[in-house]
């Protein structure tokens, strides 16, 4: 769901019946291409349309990236200019200096791998608190640079860990070792939800679960749960390197325990009073807020089929502890 298209001549966003004429996508694989019974492929030179994308990634569909210099000589994609981008619109205070690693040579790429909605934003936040090292991230989220995630669109060596919500061989070869956020697949799809409508911190109105008799929440909803399901999965199978899988729950729950099994995981020294202090400010201003509201987004039928995948996912994980590979710790 663009909401700029929607609110600009575009109301079919998130339509994918016979109602409307085409129906546009970037994905592939044969779970996207079931879908369709014709198509159209547009297709154009792959230098422009690689140009196209990072502008609209900086200056949405019809802006431009700026130009940019990064003086400490690490790869950035963009930069950002003029006041009203630099001025920072929230002050985080950090236990610590924050920095790049000084000699990261010889120390592995770690990714840290979430579907959407899992608290990966949260988790970045509360890595930079304890350690004083940038965390990385294979996107440019302006809203994060601005407000204390200088290390937007780093992917090297030089940041703790990377961020990243894709899948598959192309992603998953980037990295050396993973940290694997999993998050019950419910509040996690409300959350990036929420997120497309309100922001890192926002909420989505109640009307937008209810829109056309809830049609676009329904088709939302099992859209990401096969996503939810085929990511963690991948990354759980497929990545040949050490993993570590952690819950958002148990983040929640017993945060000094779970973020320390992270900073030994990733080989990266922490004090005491460090950690003591990441954990009194484990808040920020990254984490949304609960709401009271008398929504209840899942149907019945919902339910059964957040039960089942969250019962399939920790099954396999289980079975794979078991076997003691030596990818899980």
């Amino acid at each position: 769901m663009d909401y700029g298209l929607f609110k600009n001549g575009f109301p079919g966003e998130m339509i994918t019946n016979e109602s409307v004429s085409v129906v546009k996508t970037h994905e592939w694989g044969p779970y996207t291409r079931n879908k369709f019974g014709r198509a159209v492929l547009l297709i154009r030179s792959p230098g422009d349309s690689i140009v196209a994308e990072f502008n609209r990634r900086s200056g949405g569909h019809i802006g431009f990236a700026s130009v940019g210099y990064n003086p400490a000589g690490r790869s950035r994609a963009m930069e950002m200019s003029g006041s009203a981008l630099a001025r920072p619109k929230y002050h985080i205070q950090w236990c610590r200096p924050l920095h790049y690693i000084e000699r990261p040579e010889g120390r592995p790429i770690i990714g840290l791998v979430s579907f959407p909605g899992s608290g990966n934003t949260w988790l970045r936040y509360l890595l930079q608190q304890a350690t004083g090292v940038y965390t990385g991230s294979v996107y440019m989220d302006y809203g994060l640079f601005k407000n204390g995630f200088p290390g937007e669109m780093i992917t090297n060596e030089s940041v703790s860990v990377v961020k990243t919500h894709e899948w598959g061989p192309y992603t998953r070869n980037k990295f050396g070792r993973a940290v694997l956020l999993i998050r019950s697949p419910g509040d996690s799809i409300v959350a990036e939800f929420n997120r497309r409508s309100g922001g890192h911190i926002g909420f989505a109105s109640v009307d937008r679960y209810t829109r056309a008799n809830g049609k676009y929440w329904r088709q939302f909803f099992y859209d990401k749960l096969t996503a939810w399901r085929e990511m963690t999965l991948d990354w759980l199978h497929n990545f040949p390197g050490p993993i570590h899988i952690i819950t958002y729950e148990d983040l929640v729950s017993n945060l000094p325990h779970t973020l320390l099994s992270i900073l030994h995981f990733i080989e990266l020294p922490v004090t005491q009073a460090d950690l003591n202090c990441a954990v009194r400010r484990r808040e920020g201003i990254f984490r949304r807020r609960k709401r009271k509201t008398k929504l209840q987004p899942f149907t019945k039928e919902m339910k059964v089929q957040l039960e089942y995948e969250w019962n399939n996912v920790f099954a396999q994980i289980n079975s794979l502890i078991d076997q003691n590979s030596s990818s899980y710790l």
